[in-house]
């Protein structure tokens, strides 16, 4: 909505329960340029009415006189419904201006005359027909222009709603032309530049047909019979792509104009010759436009009215003023009255018609000045800003709890993966000796307790783990869903977890967005298996328990039954992966609460460790577990970091300078100096 409004300068209502549209209003200098505009209306109920504001400024521009009956210099009732609506030399041997009217079944050229003095301001006008021509199909839409060129004569083109344009040349009628590829009347437009007609046809596409080539075309027909069935080709096109509104043509200078065309969504500028001089992509529903011309400079002004009741003034593609109108009209023109020429015409679908102005009002409200006398105090300042900011953390803390609860009444999530491995069909290659290249699969069962909408779930894993089917969208759940999906090594190396993130997000019946995430835990068996432990290894860690340790074969029931070697006593345990053949070794302790880890690869110790904190957790179904490292196993640690810095560091150098990575770089020689492989 626009900060301005529009200033009414002269207003009336065009009868009562009449219907109106675009081509309802027409502003033209009827009785010649000297006696300014008046403003045609024609209605769907067959009234015909005609204009003449006399608005005018009294009392030194305070108020103004606005509409007077006087305005109204002719009110006909023609029987027919009133389409469209042109103004030109139609009558043969005359000079003068005539008024042509179109209604479904006929269209009408009539006379008319002023009674009296022009000048006066209770003119009057007499109505008279000069010829009638009946149509042959339903008409649709009128277009007037020199065809072929001809002086001091306009010729008429009516469009029917079968697509056929009938031609006469004033009151003779000469041809007709069926158009192609065509649906529904859409604007047509005559250039007297190039005597070619331009219209959209029902692909969106803007065609151009030369008038002389319609006319030889249709004679080519009457010679000879076998060119019935075919059509005219056009002399150019351009695919607009969307569905044209309205088009008017402007002259710019007296070798160039424009074909403005308003689509949906978009104005289009077209020159003569089809090329493209610039398109502005509205963000709004355009109503109805119109185009006109700022002398002596030739500007090009395009003035289009948006579904929110606003009138945007362009320059080309740059928007130059932007004003609130006082209702939504179907036709806007642009004329020079008596009193005020740039005058605004808008008419309604109602009937409402009102000439306006742009301008403004200036505000007569001035802010008092602020007053400074009271000192300010920093130390209170400083408290206060204190205080308040552990109020918004506590409101923001309390506002997420309170969403996190509203969500889990909306929606209830459950997340289930299955301990039973089935063979993978993908990457069958990564198949071991021993092992077979097996798959879990992972279903997450969504129940609503309220109709939801835009529900996304997304499945995410860490690398070698592959997901698929990792993403899963529902327009609208209103029942029990169930999502599934299958998770499988993708590479032979060790995974980071196996800890498996079930996002979902949703919006609900009030437009909020949600979200909510599950997790669960992948199978061990998907990526290892039991074998005997070992001893010795180069890396180990140790998990403290404050709770009486618990036996292997308890924590880890799902090795139970197969073929492997315990540790005596069953207080230790080997780990296996299947696709690197690192052991992961796990030992209780006999008189402590600890948990003893150690591997030769101190990065496959990760995810099995955190199995067994997760398993322990569980099992006393509260945290009560520690893990401890040694120093040496600290400095493990830090030279993987380190390794892992030089080798961004020579990335980075690559990146930049474009050099070969060479075998002497600086994180290989780290490497090779700490004994590491990565």
């Amino acid at each position: 909505m626009s900060l301005f409004k529009t200033r009414e300068w002269w207003r009336t209502h065009c009868g009562e329960n009449e219907a109106f549209d675009n081509h309802s209003l027409l502003v033209t200098p009827l009785f010649g340029p000297d006696i300014h505009n008046v403003i045609i209306v024609g209605s769907h109920n067959g009234y015909l009415r005609i204009y003449k504001p006399s608005s005018k400024w009294i009392e030194e521009g305070k108020t103004l006189t606005g509409y007077k009956p006087t305005d109204l210099i002719l009110e006909s009732s023609l029987e027919k419904p009133i389409i469209d609506l042109n103004v030109g030399k139609f009558v043969s041997g005359s000079q003068n201006l005539h008024l042509a009217v179109l209604s479904p079944s006929n269209l009408i050229v009539y006379n008319v005359s002023m009674i009296g003095n022009a000048a006066d301001e209770e003119d009057r006008c007499v109505l008279n027909i000069a010829y009638e021509h009946n149509l042959k199909r339903l008409g649709a839409t009128l277009t007037v222009g020199p065809f072929g060129g001809v002086q001091g004569r306009d010729f008429l083109c009516v469009q029917c709603l079968d697509g056929t344009l009938l031609f006469y040349e004033q009151e003779t009628f000469t041809f007709s032309y069926n158009l192609t590829n065509y649906l529904l009347p859409t604007p047509l437009i005559y250039v007297a530049k190039n005597d070619a007609f331009v219209t959209l046809n029902s692909g969106w596409v803007f065609e151009c047909y030369r008038y002389q080539h319609i006319a030889e075309f249709d004679k080519n027909k009457e010679k000879q019979p076998s060119e019935l069935g075919k059509s005219l080709y056009p002399d150019w096109k351009y695919n607009l792509g969307e569905a044209v509104m309205d088009v008017k043509i402007a002259t710019l200078s007296s070798v160039e104009l424009a074909i403005v065309v308003l689509g949906e969504r978009s104005l289009y500028c077209l020159k003569d010759d089809c090329s493209l001089k610039y398109t502005k992509r509205f963000d709004y529903a355009a109503l109805c436009f119109h185009v006109y011309v700022v002398e002596p400079d030739g500007v090009l002004m395009v003035m289009t009215v948006t579904e929110t009741n606003t009138l945007m003034v362009y320059e080309g593609t740059t928007l130059r003023w932007t004003a609130q109108l006082p209702f939504a009209p179907v036709a806007v023109n642009r004329g020079n009255f008596q009193h005020l020429e740039g005058v605004i015409v808008l008419l309604s679908d109602e009937g409402s018609l009102e000439g306006c102005f742009l301008g403004t009002e200036p505000s007569l409200f001035v802010a008092p000045p602020v007053s400074c006398t009271k000192d300010f105090n920093y130390e209170t300042a400083e408290s206060d800003v204190a205080k308040y900011r552990k109020m918004l953390q506590k409101s923001a803390a309390s506002d997420s709890s309170l969403t996190n609860a509203t969500a889990e009444s909306e929606i209830g999530i459950s997340v289930w993966i299955s301990p039973h491995l089935e063979p993978c069909p993908f990457d069958e290659e990564l198949a071991v000796e021993t092992e077979k290249h097996s798959m879990c699969r992972v279903s997450v069962e969504l129940i609503p307790y309220a109709p939801l909408r835009q529900v996304q779930v997304s499945f995410e894993v860490h690398d070698p783990l592959i997901v698929r089917a990792d993403y899963h969208e529902i327009a609208n759940l209103c029942d029990r869903h169930l999502a599934q999906s299958v998770i499988h090594m993708g590479d032979k190396a060790v995974p980071a977890s196996l800890e498996t993130v079930v996002t979902v997000t949703y919006e609900n019946s009030f437009g909020a967005i949600r979200v909510l995430q599950r997790k669960a835990q992948v199978p061990v068996r998907l990526v290892a298996k039991l074998c005997p432990p070992e001893s010795g290894s180069s890396f180990s860690i140790t998990v403290k328990s404050d709770e009486p340790i618990v036996s292997l074969s308890q924590l880890f029931p799902e090795f139970i039954g197969e073929e492997a070697t315990l540790g005596r006593n069953n207080n230790a345990i080997g780990l296996q992966y299947l696709y690197t053949g690192t052991v992961v070794s796990i030992a209780s302790g006999t008189s402590s609460n600890r948990y003893r880890l150690q591997s030769e690869d101190s990065l496959a110790v990760g995810p099995v460790g955190r199995q067994l904190i997760a398993r322990l957790n569980g099992y006393y179904s509260r945290k009560q577990c520690n893990c401890v490292t040694s120093q040496v196993q600290l400095q493990i640690l830090n030279a993987h970091i380190d390794v892992h810095f030089a080798s961004r560091q020579e990335v980075r150098r690559i990146k930049y300078t474009g050099g070969p990575r060479s075998a002497g770089n600086a994180a290989e020689k780290y490497r090779e100096k700490n004994g590491l492989q990565l």
